[in-house]
């Protein structure tokens, strides 16, 4: 049975959900390398989503994994779609830009210091308290992952001890650790 999804306001019938153990497993897992260490920003002392979006952009602009503008493009576009998410222990944003910018497929987090304020998925009067950003890159020939990527993120930070485990880290090697395991832990 297929399911529906929205995406900026345009909704699509996509395949049907996956059910055995092993494909769950291999959709869970396939999304790990796109997350390189040099793409964890650890603790940082941000104070503002432009500056948060500024500093995970140019970690893609400096290895030349998205064109120019895609940093601005992604300000733009947390502005007109939010993505902070009210998780506990504390808020989740995952921000992404339109895939015209991308070359290469990735992902970067970044861990705050401080919850740093972010408008609210689907509600944007609210505000979110957001301690870790992931963003998705994706090309365009790729866009049709966005969704289970999504889907693999939720999943992931629906679970408290994984956000008290990913707060804990001190360096990007333990980011990585953290999300292979829980991703393996999920897929079982």
């Amino acid at each position: 049975m297929p399911y529906r999804y929205c995406l900026r306001g345009r909704c699509a019938n996509k395949l049907p959900i996956v059910r055995s153990g092993k494909e769950i497993r291999n959709k869970l897992l396939n999304w790990i390398p796109w997350l390189r260490p040099e793409r964890i920003l650890i603790a940082r002392p941000y104070t503002s989503t432009t500056e948060i979006l500024d500093a995970m952009g140019g970690l893609f602009e400096e290895n030349v994994d998205v064109r120019p503008g895609y940093t601005q493009a992604l300000i733009h576009r947390e502005q007109a779609f939010p993505t902070g998410l009210p998780t506990e222990p504390y808020g989740v944003a995952i921000p992404h830009a339109d895939g015209e910018y991308v070359l290469r497929p990735g992902l970067a987090v970044c861990t705050l210091k401080r919850a740093v304020p972010f408008r609210e998925m689907g509600n944007p009067q609210n505000v979110i308290g957001v301690k870790l950003a992931i963003l998705i890159a994706l090309p365009l020939a790729q866009q049709t992952a966005q969704v289970n990527v999504l889907q693999w993120l939720l999943s992931l930070i629906q679970h408290q001890p994984f956000l008290e485990d990913i707060a804990q880290c001190g360096q990007p090697s333990q980011v990585l650790q953290v999300f292979q395991d829980y991703s393996q832990t999920l897929a079982q």
